[in-house]
């Protein structure tokens, strides 16, 4: 079975919105806020690119970003509120980092691990050189700045450690997330305890998905940005009907 900590996270939080979403693949709406971070990695991506080869000017970045919306139809993106705050975002990360002056050891790198029976997938966003050491950072828009503790426990960021380690044979002194609205790298390190720990996590996911005949919905606050709320028969007393899927190939 192929996961993810898309996938991982999505059962762990709801069975039943797993089902939807990975094994019936029902139709699920945009969503904008996803459009709006894929821009701005985009253009950060393009920063730290570049950022080994020459000094970058704050006009390139902000172009870059213009045309992002002009790919798409939007002639004059500038009057338009997702514009200035995606601008906003990107000028503060500029100023915060336009000293930097190598490029990172792999930047949007994409990962392929064998847990047999599991296989892990993902993007790193970027792998950065440090003094001691190797570091992962992964870009968070969030308006919300997390407590420590809540960094320390997450799954993701130790499944990116893993990931590093057994694809690259590199391992990773530090993993963290960047806030971008905030500036702030929060970050933490992650114990030879802890890797054995989420490869079991990994496999015990994967052996309950196969076995669960229920995929039982679990209500909670997340319901409400739930994208397949409308096919759920907890949410809605007259949920849109699910074509049925081929189980088995959802576990590839």
């Amino acid at each position: 079975m192929h996961l993810s900590y898309s996938k991982i996270a999505a059962y762990r939080q709801c069975p039943q919105r797993y089902r939807l979403t990975y094994i019936n693949r029902v139709p699920r709406p945009p969503i904008p806020h996803m459009a709006f971070a894929r821009r701005v990695h985009t253009v950060l991506h393009g920063f730290h690119a570049l950022a080994g080869q020459r000094r970058i000017q704050w006009e390139e970045l902000l172009q870059e970003y213009r045309m992002s919306f002009r790919e798409t139809g939007e002639l004059h993106p500038e009057d338009a509120p997702e514009f200035r705050d995606g601008a906003e975002i990107l000028k503060g990360y500029f100023e915060a980092n336009q000293h930097i002056r190598q490029a990172p050891a792999l930047l949007e790198y994409r990962f392929r691990v064998d847990l047999f029976p599991t296989v892990l997938t993902g993007a790193l966003d970027r792998v950065e050189v440090a003094p001691t050491g190797y570091e992962i950072i992964d870009y968070k828009i969030s308006r919300r700045l997390p407590e420590q503790h809540e960094v320390e426990g997450s799954l993701q960021l130790r499944l990116y450690h893993l990931a590093l380690r057994e694809t690259q044979g590199l391992r990773a002194e530090r993993v963290g997330f960047y806030y971008l609205r905030q500036n702030r790298f929060l970050a933490t390190e992650v114990s030879s305890s802890q890797e054995k720990e989420t490869v079991e996590l990994v496999r015990e996911t994967d052996a309950t998905i196969r076995q669960d005949r229920e995929f039982t919905p679990c209500v909670g606050t997340w319901c409400g940005g739930c994208p397949v709320a409308r096919y759920c028969s907890a949410r809605t007393p007259d949920p849109l009907p699910v074509a049925p899927a081929n189980r088995q190939m959802a576990l590839f």
